[in-house]
């Protein structure tokens, strides 16, 4: 059975991880990339979802390539909106 409780105030939601990807995503100038999080570990898959979730919020486009096992490089590829030539 659950236990249900009134009166408990909702907790306000911390934004201090969307803010330092935002940041570091706007600063990254298009064409650059990175493979490393800012402590030397290996961008791992789950890493890549979260970088594209926060580039998506942010408005920037981003790819990723696997690189290894289990480490992906990332790369700005342009903001939303921008115009890219098309493939013949």
């Amino acid at each position: 059975m659950f236990k249900v409780e009134k009166g408990i105030p909702i907790q306000g939601v911390s934004r201090s991880k969307s803010s330092k990807y935002a940041e570091f995503l706007q600063e990254l100038p298009v064409g650059a990339s990175f493979s490393q999080t800012e402590d030397g570990k290996p961008i791992t898959a789950s890493r890549v979802n979260v970088v594209r979730h926060y580039a998506k919020r942010v408005g920037i486009k981003v790819c990723s390539r696997r690189i290894g096992d289990d480490a992906y490089r990332v790369w700005r590829v342009a903001d939303k909106g921008k115009s890219q030539k098309k493939r013949k």
